[in-house]
């Protein structure tokens, strides 16, 4: 039997006529002072949707700070996934995934994105995956971080890629968000 629950505290982080968010993924901060939510923000004085990294306190759900990030370009972007960064390599913080809709070489529409933050929301790398063939992949759905043995840092991310028959991708970036 499931027992009702107490609910320690609720916010809502929208109004009439302003930013809308659409949450993906969330995580305790590294430090453990903030909740980490990440997602999609629709802003009325804006074109184009946003990827948000917003944190929360913990005992209030107050809004301790709330950062936006495109690619630059005029399109819908934003964020579906986030873990720990420990590389020290531009600094600790978190590793997100999620898409852009960019045009990046020959490639028109969404493109995956992966970004390395610090933890207080600084762009430590970000990085548009160029990816090689006729299917393009839509967003991340999930990332990680993986320490070698040698002691380096990797990130992968894996991604729905749309075909005549439904396929997955994984990419691999090294510690500085490039290509392995």
């Amino acid at each position: 039997k499931v027992q009702p629950g107490t609910l320690l505290w609720s916010e809502t982080f929208s109004s009439a006529g302003a930013a809308v968010f659409y949450p993906h993924s969330i995580i305790e901060s590294a430090n453990g002072n903030d909740v980490v939510v990440v997602g999609r923000c629709d802003n009325p004085y804006n074109l184009a949707a946003e990827a948000f990294f917003m944190q929360l306190d913990p005992g209030t759900g107050a809004v301790n700070s709330c950062n936006l990030y495109s690619d630059g370009s005029n399109g819908d972007d934003w964020f579906t996934s986030i873990e720990y960064a420990n590389s020290p390599t531009g600094g600790t913080g978190y590793i997100i995934g999620g898409r852009s809709l960019s045009l990046i070489q020959n490639n028109v529409g969404y493109t995956p994105w992966m970004i390395k933050l610090d933890p207080n929301g600084n762009m430590i790398w970000s990085t548009l995956i160029q990816h090689s063939f006729a299917y393009i992949p839509k967003e991340i759905n999930d990332v990680v971080e993986r320490q070698n043995p040698n002691g380096t840092y990797e990130y992968y991310a894996v991604a729905h890629t749309p075909t005549t028959s439904d396929n997955m991708t994984v990419f691999k970036l090294d510690d500085l968000g490039g290509d392995s």
